[in-house]
């Protein structure tokens, strides 16, 4: 497979993902088929996920190549889960040091907003029926892995002259400019994630790791939300406070 041919699917990915967005978009003006959030953050990912997930079985198909090729191959069962969690820890601490450091070096106006979005993101999250989140999380952490990870990854190493530092940048900040509708600190732990993710997937040769770091990652995400939910009104008081303390 030739530079150009990986080009040519990195066109066809991102028009993929394009007109998904460009749909949802439409969809939401126009007002059709909308859901509550409960349903819309199950609804939404299924479908997103399901026609990406056929565009890149298209794609290998056109290129001849299996799934092996962007990392499905058969990887041992504890290295997948010792990679994966090794993988989530990381990224554990590698948001519990950048952000609050972007958030101080932000200002107390940019920190409230900061805030204020992830409280309601909170509040989406939490609405979600609880017996989709494990389902839910375990098909978000595949099908995002194979997209991003797997076939978007490995066009891009190829496409840029096999330089693994910028296709692993390249990918990461495509995955966080993906997820900006969270606000824009969710945009930025995201592009973490995504940079230790493609790390992971460059240097173990497998996405099962990836997939297994991603599905704890939203699970986790999804039980503390529920957790939290009942403490909102108490977490924005205090938020406001520390704007206004920062601001001063």
């Amino acid at each position: 497979m030739s530079p150009g041919d990986a080009w040519i699917d990195l066109a066809w990915l991102i028009a993929a993902i394009a007109g998904i967005f460009t749909l949802l978009i439409l969809r939401a003006t126009a007002g059709l088929f909308l859901f509550d959030h409960g349903s819309e953050i199950v609804v939404q990912p299924f479908a997103i996920g399901i026609v990406l997930l056929l565009v890149t079985r298209w794609l290998l198909r056109r290129r001849g190549q299996t799934t092996a090729a962007i990392g499905l191959a058969r990887y041992p069962v504890s290295a997948a889960v010792g990679w994966g969690l090794l993988a989530w820890l990381f990224c554990v601490i590698l948001n519990a040091v950048i952000v609050p450091l972007l958030l101080v070096f932000s200002g107390g106006n940019h920190l409230e907003n900061v805030l204020a979005e992830r409280t309601e993101m909170i509040q989406i999250m939490a609405s979600a029926p609880p017996y989709w989140i494990l389902p839910m999380t375990l098909f978000v952490g595949v099908y995002e892995e194979i997209v991003f990870r797997g076939l978007l990854l490995s066009r891009l190493r190829l496409a840029l002259g096999g330089s693994a530092a910028a296709s692993v940048l390249v990918s990461a900040a495509l995955f966080g400019l993906l997820h900006l509708s969270q606000g824009t600190l969710a945009a930025v732990q995201v592009f973490l994630m995504g940079v230790v993710f493609a790390i992971v997937a460059t240097r173990r040769c497998s996405l099962w790791p990836c997939v297994v770091a991603h599905a704890v990652w939203d699970i986790l995400a999804f039980v503390m939300s529920f957790a939290l939910r009942d403490y909102l009104p108490q977490i924005g008081a205090a938020a406001s406070q520390a704007a206004s303390r920062a601001a001063g």
